[in-house]
């Protein structure tokens, strides 16, 4: 399947948000996700499907100050 991660055209097997994260060996704590301009919740990344084309953006948060 073919997606967009953070701007960057990528090719995947997974077919959840949870692994695509596995996939792509992103530790998931600390981090956001958004689908197409909405944010999918954490308890749902098991379940949420990917489609493909879709545009998913992974935040990951900092410390600072």
């Amino acid at each position: 399947m073919h997606i967009e991660i953070n701007g960057n055209q990528e090719s995947i097997k997974s077919c959840t948000v949870e692994a695509m994260l596995d996939e792509l060996n992103t530790g998931k704590e600390g981090i956001a996700v958004a689908v197409n301009e909405a944010v999918v919740p954490k308890s749902m990344w098991p379940t949420f499907d990917l489609n493909e084309n879709d545009k998913i953006m992974i935040i990951t948060a900092t410390a600072g100050g």
